[in-house]
């Protein structure tokens, strides 16, 4: 079945990552349009492909539409979802970007408008996760206890990696604590016990990880511990 999509954004993250995607599995999905505040050409592979966007949403057949993806800043999300929810979207499956930050919580029932909602998350595809997943589900470290993330974690992409990693859904508590104007500290306690801390400012170029768990652990940076599994970044 090929799935018709309506993107809505026209910034970085939809011609860098989204669009190119969509193109890759060009078997599994159709790109009926995009949608933006302004008209602009977008080009990709080399200049072999441009898209033109629009600014009318009335120009598409709703019915025809099984996905929609949005790629907006999070300042932006809540009016587009608004706007959206006033067409036929109840059979439309709905890819938000970027969470919602929600302050009006009639936001809520705009959502529900739509037959399914989820949001994307891609560094949990990254070959060091995977790796340190794969690790995790031999039980060679045991039960992980904790997971601490220091420099190498931002907001919601933190949480769902973590989240990844120990298989759990549900977070039970979450506590920020400042340290001062630069630095921060998040922890965060999980349904199935397991706790994690993540230290901020994020730095991917000095970032590192670190999984505890009940017999050994995993580490993006050398500990002389027989029981520690370096993983090179």
């Amino acid at each position: 079945m090929i799935n018709n999509v309506l993107l809505i954004g026209s910034g970085k993250r939809m011609k860098n990552n989204i669009i190119p995607a969509l193109y890759l599995l060009k078997n599994n999905f159709n790109i009926e349009g995009i949608y933006s505040r302004s008209i602009k050409n977008i080009t990709l592979f080399e200049n072999r492909i441009i898209l033109q966007t629009t600014n009318n949403l009335d120009q598409f057949n709703f019915k025809k539409i099984n996905l929609i993806i949005i790629a907006v800043t999070q300042g932006n999300l809540p009016d587009v979802i608004r706007t959206l929810s006033e067409k036929d979207t109840l059979h439309i499956k709905l890819l938000v970007d970027t969470p919602i930050n929600i302050i009006d919580y009639t936001i809520i029932k705009k959502i529900s408008k739509f037959s399914e909602i989820g949001v994307s998350e891609d560094s949990i595809s990254l070959p060091i996760v995977k790796v340190a997943k794969e690790i995790i589900n031999s039980n060679i470290i045991g039960m992980v206890r904790k997971i601490y993330l220091f420099h190498s974690g931002y907001r919601y992409h933190a949480m769902s990696l973590i989240r990844y990693l120990i298989s759990s859904k549900n977070v039970r508590l979450i506590r920020k604590t400042s340290l001062n104007d630069t630095y921060n500290e998040i922890k965060m306690t999980f349904r199935n016990g397991v706790t994690a801390n993540i230290v901020n400012p994020r730095d991917y170029d000095i970032g590192r990880m670190l999984i505890v768990g009940s017999s050994g652990s995993i580490n993006t940076y050398f500990i002389k511990d027989k029981s520690s599994i370096y993983l090179d970044r």
